[in-house]
């Protein structure tokens, strides 16, 4: 028993090393260059620009996660999983009401890395970026909620919302995407220092 414990110890440590020092990064997906991916080292996730899904109804990005699909791995975030890469970044959540609360910068940053979208109002133009997810409020098995990052060109505004917007899932549009993730598998280095613990500790391989 007390090698098993120091088995879990020690795997808990390695995978928990492996996503220290939290930080988003830009990764390439399919191509070099492209930086549609972003790693979150916290989560373990890896985040698909929200312009690759940019109208795209949820029901046909659905179909897509099929192995061979364009999404393959992939799948969608939930409400939670969002909230959280919001707060990594340091945005809040201000149901959607515009306000100055310092986070301009920050909002601008994750919405821009995310690949936005622009909006026209009468005071000037907002950028936002708008995601489709899983979870939130009970509502319609047909609809999804969508989640929103909009800064104002003003320099000081912003605006974010988790349950504001609801949209029916075969609808599509150039301004409404998907946050999709996928996990991030351990580093081979990982995994074989795992496997060395492993054998230090006297357990063979099954």
């Amino acid at each position: 028993m007390k090698k098993l414990i120091k088995v879990l110890s020690g795997l808990n440590l390695i995978i928990s090393s492996a996503f220290s020092n939290a930080a988003l990064i830009d990764m390439d997906w399919k191509k070099s260059g492209d930086a549609a991916l972003m790693l979150d080292t916290s989560s373990g996730l890896h985040w698909l620009d929200l312009s690759v899904t940019a109208d795209q109804s949820y029901d046909f990005v659905n179909t897509q996660f099929q192995q061979g699909g364009v999404y393959d791995g992939f799948r969608y975030a939930t409400q939670t999983e969002v909230l959280v890469l919001w707060a990594e970044a340091g945005i809040s959540n201000t149901d959607f009401n515009w306000i100055e609360n310092s986070e301009w910068q920050q909002v601008k940053d994750l919405a821009d890395r995310l690949r936005t979208s622009t909006l026209f109002y009468s005071e000037g133009i907002a950028t936002h970026a708008l995601g489709l997810v899983e979870g939130g409020l009970p509502i319609d098995s047909n609809q999804r909620w969508v989640m929103e990052l909009t800064y104002h060109p003003d320099g000081l505004q912003v605006r974010t919302s988790s349950e504001n917007y609801i949209l029916d899932t075969n609808f599509s549009s150039v301004h409404y995407s998907s946050y999709l993730v996928q996990a991030v598998p351990l580093p081979p280095s990982i995994l074989l220092f795992a496997s060395g613990l492993l054998g230090l500790l006297g357990f063979r391989r099954i």
